[in-house]
Order: structure tokens, then C-alpha cells, then sequence
């Protein structure tokens, strides 16, 4: 090796040191990801119903009023995770439940092709185990977006400032408090809607993480249940097409694995206090709605 190299090695050693520590004082800082990937390897053969889904259920479903429950839905978490999830931490012993709700997720792409979300890609394989981008890729780092580090940090000061460490609790629910509530929560939360012809495409792509978790669900005689969550949205209500979408989605699902399926989009007996923001239930009506998916599966 010549002499060029060694000190082009020495000189770049700080920078590298530098480089670990921040990366390795950032996978130390708690997050939904470690934690739910921990308690499901540790508890996996205690659950009974496991919840799927992003923000709407992670928000909006209570594993605290359901028997063995757990709620193991993270913000923006696709369908590709949730059936790679469901796998990942089989066998279960006695899992006779899962839940997943059907909405939005059914047509947004891939996380690494939305600028925004990219980064949560990471967290999968770095937290959760999941192969699919190499090791040296810029998945595999959380220092990769300094700007998402930098937001992590403070959002974890401040849970520290409220005397906690997470964002959810110990059963995965990380419900909103309908006293954090906004004055403009009519319009908070709401998202661009897609052109119909994406909307269909994207949802046409997805539909395979939807037949494996089906698949998955037949295979050890789970009961698969799969509801659409309210939603308030007067502001921007639900295009007609996306509806399509959804509903179609879960015809091709009753149809082929007899799943149970129901919408509660427009439910009547939600009313504003129920709601968060636009999209997202509040605690209460978190608590509600579970009592109501509750009373009508008949789950424990």
C-alpha cells in the first residue's frame, strides 16, 4: 500500500469515527420501529389479534380494549410492509385475528419513490429486519438524511419533556389527544389526490402484498378482517374513484378468500370530536371505533 493511501486513510479515520458515532447515537434514540420489533419478537407467541396498517389504525385502533392485542401499524407503512411483517414474526401459537384497514394505502407508492417518506424505508431494514436494500445502501444508515435526524432528536426531546420515550405505548397505540386538537383540523392532515389513472395503476400493483397476507391468513385458519376507517374529510371528501379502488380491492378479496370486509368511511355515528384532523381519529374516537369493530366482528 503506498504511503499516498495510508495517509489518505489516516486523514479520512476522524471523519469515518465521526460518521459511526452519529450513526450509532441515532439508532440509540427510541423509536416505533426498534420497540414494536422487540415486543413482537418477545411476545409473538402471546398475541391474538394483530393490527396492521399506517397512521389511520396506528392511530385510530386500541389494542388496549381487544384480548392479546397489539398494534403493530407505523406512519405511512405500506401494504409491502404489512405482508412482510405478518411473515416475519410467524410462527405464532395464537394468532386468530388480524386486522387491516384499507384506505389510501391501497394506492400510494413505493416509500423510496416519495421524497418525503423515503427515509421510514430505512427503518424497516435497519429496525425491522427487512432485506431488501443492501446493507451499504442508503437504507441502511439513518445519518443518510440529516434533516429527518435532525427532527428525530427533537421530537424525542420532547416526548422526554412530557416524561415519555415513545410515541405509542406499551400495546403499539399511539393515539392522538383530542385536546391537542387544532382550529384548523378540518383541513390539517389532507393529502394531494392522485389522477384517477394513477390511483388504479398503483393500486393494481399492490393488490399481490394484499393476497399474501390472505394467503398467509387461509394457510393457518386466521380470521382476516378488513375495514376502511372513518374519515372526516367534508373539506376534501374521498374522490369517487379511489372508492373504486378500495372496493374493488376488497370484492377480489371476499371473492377469492371469504375475508370479512366493511366500510366505515362515512359513518354517521362519528362526529367531530371523534376526529383528530381531517383523516385521523382521535382518542376518543379510537376508543369508539374499536368498540364498534368490537360489537361487530364479535372479537374478543
Amino acid at each position: 500500500m503506498s504511503r499516498f493511501v495510508v495517509k489518505y486513510l489516516i486523514m479520512l479515520l476522524p471523519v469515518l469515527l465521526t460518521l459511526a458515532a452519529a450513526e450509532a447515537y441515532m439508532r440509540s434514540v427510541p423509536n416505533l420501529y426498534d420497540y414494536k420489533n422487540r415486543y413482537m419478537l418477545a411476545n409473538r407467541n402471546r398475541v391474538e389479534t394483530l393490527i396492521l396498517g399506517n397512521s389511520f389504525s396506528l392511530e385510530g385502533i386500541n389494542p388496549n380494549m381487544l384480548r392479546h392485542a397489539f398494534n403493530l401499524a407505523n406512519s405511512s407503512q405500506a401494504l409491502e410492509h404489512d405482508a412482510y411483517l405478518l411473515e416475519h414474526y410467524a410462527p405464532y401459537q395464537r394468532l386468530k385475528t388480524v386486522i387491516l384497514p384499507l384506505g389510501g394505502n391501497l394506492y400510494v407508492e413505493q416509500l423510496e419513490r416519495i421524497p418525503s417518506l423515503s427515509h421510514r424505508a430505512a427503518y424497516y431494514q435497519i429496525y425491522m429486519d427487512y432485506p431488501k436494500h443492501g446493507v451499504l445502501s442508503e437504507y441502511g444508515f439513518e445519518i443518510s438524511n440529516l434533516n429527518v435526524c435532525r427532527q428525530r432528536i427533537h421530537a424525542y426531546r420532547e416526548l422526554r419533556r412530557q416524561g415519555r420515550s415513545l410515541a405509542c405505548d406499551s400495546l403499539g397505540f399511539g393515539p392522538e389527544r383530542l385536546a391537542d386538537k387544532t382550529v384548523t383540523w378540518q383541513t390539517d392532515g389532507l393529502a394531494p389526490a392522485l389522477e384517477a389513472e394513477k390511483v388504479d395503476s398503483i393500486s393494481r400493483a399492490n393488490m399481490p402484498y394484499l393476497e399474501r397476507i390472505a394467503d398467509f391468513c387461509r394457510a393457518r385458519d386466521v380470521r382476516l378482517i378488513v375495514v376502511v376507517i372513518p374519515q372526516w374529510r367534508r373539506q376534501a371528501p374521498v374522490k369517487a374513484y379511489e372508492l373504486e379502488a378500495v372496493n374493488r380491492a376488497a370484492r377480489t378479496l371476499v371473492e377469492r378468500y371469504n375475508i370479512e370486509y366493511r366500510n366505515y368511511l362515512s359513518d354517521s355515528r362519528f362526529t367531530a370530536d371523534d376526529f383528530f384532523d381531517a383523516r385521523h381519529l382521535s382518542d376518543r374516537g379510537a376508543d369508539k371505533f374499536t368498540a364498534i369493530l368490537r360489537h361487530d366482528f364479535g372479537i374478543e
